[in-house]
């Protein structure tokens, strides 16, 4: 990943991506590649790997987060979407 990001921004980022949880490392830096994509980087191909139930979700959150309605969360889980992919609010 390209440091284009504040120190402590590249923390989280980094933080996010490689410490223990219950979603694979790998899923999650293929997530963020196919995100970053929407930003112009193209130097990661991983982003072809996101499974194709969550391509239009990640699409979107990348592109237009503030369009994503508590449907599209719905339709995930509704999809069986393993749990760990949301994050909520405190």
């Amino acid at each position: 990943m390209t440091n284009q990001y504040p120190v402590a921004i590249q923390r989280f980022v980094d933080t996010v991506l490689t410490t223990p949880g219950e979603t694979h490392e790998e899923l999650r830096r293929t997530i963020e590649a196919r995100a970053a994509q929407h930003s112009g980087r193209t130097d990661n191909h991983a982003s072809d790997e996101v499974p194709e139930e969550l391509i239009r979700y990640v699409d979107k959150v990348a592109k237009h987060a503030y369009k994503v309605t508590d449907a599209d969360v719905e339709s995930l889980r509704l999809q069986a979407i393993p749990k760990m992919l949301f994050l909520k609010s405190p």
